[in-house]
């Protein structure tokens, strides 16, 4: 696993709250509008730095090619409660989350949680947070006790998803309604 700076953990940050407004962008947008065309059309009208780009463009990328095993994987994690039901915030961050802790081996998965409620916590409805931590936690002992030795040898780059089975189900708090606005970071 690799160390990052000061800088670099607070790049990726700042990232993952502009992956939010990516993927709220293209939720809001509705059918035909893919979400790398959400992330052209987010860059054409905002600056996000040129040290972000590459893991905004990466998560983007990982997301779209693994989201029917990351949204299967949050939806197992969450019991009497659907996908579809949930404000596009809180989708929106359960997925970033998902993304980062199946697809992304070189994130810690208690580092992507950690990440995800704090962005609840900025951005979602007022229980966002214990519901964004309760279902990830979910998500993350079901990877971790399903990966496999090799599979946690990846090299930084690999991009593809570890090896897991669906979740147990949990029991986790819905969401209250008033989530607040699209989350838009500063570049």
């Amino acid at each position: 696993m690799e160390s990052l700076t000061r800088q670099e953990r607070h790049d990726r940050s700042r990232t993952r709250a502009w992956f939010l407004q990516v993927h709220y962008r293209w939720e809001a947008e509705g059918r035909g509008f893919t979400l790398e065309r959400a992330l052209s059309a987010t860059l054409e009208g905002r600056l996000v730095s040129p040290r972000r780009l590459p893991y905004l463009e990466r998560l983007v990328r990982v997301f779209t090619d693994n989201r029917d095993q990351i949204d299967a994987a949050v939806a197992s994690a969450m019991d009497n409660w659907r996908m579809d039901r949930l404000s596009f915030v809180d989708r929106s961050i359960l997925r970033l989350g998902a993304t980062e802790i199946i697809c992304i081996a070189e994130v810690p998965g208690r580092v992507a949680i950690q990440e995800a409620v704090r962005l609840a916590q900025r951005y979602g409805g007022d229980d966002s947070s214990r519901f964004v931590n309760g279902v990830l936690d979910g998500v993350y002992r079901t990877a971790e006790n399903h990966d496999s030795p090799p599979d946690n040898d990846l090299p930084p780059d690999d991009d593809g998803p570890r090896p897991k089975t669906i979740p147990r189900r949990t029991t986790i708090p819905r969401p209250t309604a008033g989530a607040r606005q699209a989350p838009g970071p500063s570049p």
